[in-house]
C-alpha cells in the first residue's frame, strides 16, 4: 500500500510540474505574440485600446441634410480648427473629372483657397483651388535617366503647344501614375513650407473619403510635438542592420504627420557655421525613388531613417471602399476615419448623410 501511494504521488506531482510546465510556455507564447503585434504596429507597451471623451466641434453637431445646399451645410463645419490642422489634397492632371468633382463636392468641400492645398503635377485652376506641380521645382538630376518622369516632361510639352487634352490620344499615352511617386516628398516639403508649424498634416488623396469630425477628435487626443506618423500599414523595407521588418502608412487611405515628425523629416545637418551638409529630402531618397514602385513606401523609409516609425491605426485608416468592408469586429468595432477608393457617388451621399448622423458625446478610439 505504501508502495502504491508512492507510486501515485509521483504521478501526481509530476502531472503538476507538467501542467505548471505548459502554463508558463503557453504565457511565453502569449507574450512573444503580443511583442510581434507590438512591433509590427509601432505600440508595444500602449494599449489597444483608447477611450477618451471627445466632443464633436461642428454647430449644430447635427443637421438634417434635405434640401440644404453645399453652403448651408458647410456653414457648420468647424473651420477653426484648420488653424492648426492642415488637410493637403494629392491629385493628378490625369485624374478623372468624375472623381475630382465628387472630391470637391464633399471632403472638400467647405475648405476655402487658402485652407486646402491642392499637390498635382501641374499647375491649374481646379474648382477654384490652384492646384501646385510640386514637379516643377525638383533638380535636374530627376530628369537624368529617369524613364518614370519622361511622362511629366511629355505633358508639359503637351500643355505648352496646346495639345494637352486635345490630342486625346496622345494625352491617354502619359501615365500619370508613374509620375506619383515622385510627388510624396516634395508634397510634405511644400506643405511644411507653405503652412509651417501646423500640429498636424492629413494627406490624402482624391479617391479617399475623410470623416473629419472622427479625423478632428482622434487627432485632439495626441501632442503634436511627438514625431508621430500614422496611417494604414503596409509591409515596407527590411531594415538589414536591425533585422526588422518596416510599415509605411498606404497613401490611398490617406495619412497623417505631427510637427514633430515633420521636422524630424524635413531637418538636414549642417556644419557648426550652420552650412548645409546634407541635401533636401527630395533628393537624399531619390535613388531609392528610381527603383522603389512607390512613393508612400519610401516616404515611410525615409521616416523611419529619423526614427519616426508607422503608428499603424487600422482601421480607422480603412483602405477598403464603402461596399467592400469586411463585416466583423476588426473592422466595425472602431470609428472609422477614412475611406480608399470610394466611388464618386458613394462620396457624395456619404458626406451628406454625415450631416444628420453626428453625435456630440464619447467616442472610442482604436
Amino acid at each position: 500500500m505504501p508502495s502504491s501511494w508512492s507510486s501515485s504521488s509521483r504521478r501526481l506531482m509530476l502531472n503538476k510540474r507538467f501542467s505548471r510546465m505548459a502554463i508558463a510556455g503557453l504565457c511565453t507564447v502569449v507574450f512573444l505574440i503580443l511583442v510581434f503585434w507590438g512591433a509590427i504596429h509601432g505600440s508595444y507597451g500602449v494599449s489597444q485600446y483608447y477611450s477618451f471623451s471627445t466632443t464633436s466641434s461642428f454647430r449644430p453637431v447635427s443637421v438634417d441634410p434635405e434640401g440644404k445646399t453645399t453652403q448651408d451645410l458647410c456653414a457648420t463645419f468647424p473651420k477653426h480648427l484648420l488653424q492648426t490642422i492642415q488637410p493637403v489634397l494629392k491629385m493628378g492632371h490625369a485624374d478623372t473629372k468624375e472623381k475630382l468633382d465628387a472630391q470637391f463636392d464633399s471632403v472638400s468641400a467647405c475648405f476655402g483657397k487658402d485652407e486646402l492645398l491642392v499637390i498635382s503635377d501641374l499647375d491649374e485652376s481646379v474648382h477654384d483651388h490652384q492646384a501646385i506641380d510640386v514637379l516643377a521645382d525638383l533638380p535636374a538630376i530627376y530628369y537624368h535617366d529617369n524613364p518614370d518622369f519622361v511622362n511629366y516632361m511629355w505633358q508639359k510639352e503637351m500643355r505648352a503647344n496646346g495639345t494637352l487634352d486635345v490630342d486625346l490620344e496622345a494625352t491617354a499615352r502619359i501615365q500619370g501614375w508613374r509620375m506619383d511617386k515622385f510627388k510624396f516628398l516634395p508634397m510634405i516639403e511644400r506643405a511644411w513650407k507653405m503652412k509651417p508649424n501646423k500640429d498636424f498634416y492629413f494627406f490624402f488623396e482624391t479617391d479617399t473619403y475623410v470623416f473629419w469630425d472622427n479625423a478632428f477628435r482622434f487627432l485632439q487626443t495626441f501632442d503634436p510635438d511627438a514625431p508621430l506618423y500614422m496611417g494604414s500599414p503596409s509591409p515596407g523595407t527590411h531594415d538589414v542592420k536591425q533585422d526588422i521588418k518596416t510599415w509605411f502608412a498606404n497613401g490611398g487611405p490617406g495619412f497623417v504627420l505631427s510637427r514633430g515628425a515633420m521636422r524630424a523629416l524635413l531637418v538636414r545637418k549642417t556644419t557648426p557655421y550652420g552650412q548645409y551638409v546634407e541635401p533636401p529630402a527630395t533628393e537624399k531618397w531619390l535613388p531609392m525613388l528610381r527603383d522603389d514602385c512607390c512613393g508612400d513606401s519610401v516616404t515611410g523609409w525615409a521616416l523611419w531613417n529619423v526614427s519616426v516609425p508607422l503608428r499603424g491605426y487600422w482601421p480607422l485608416f480603412n483602405p477598403h471602399p464603402l461596399h467592400s468592408i469586411p463585416f466583423s469586429d476588426k473592422y466595425w468595432c472602431q470609428p472609422v476615419m477614412t475611406l480608399h477608393k470610394s466611388s464618386p457617388k458613394d462620396m457624395v451621399d456619404v458626406w451628406r448623410w454625415e450631416f444628420a448622423q453626428r453625435q456630440l458625446g464619447v467616442s472610442e478610439h482604436r
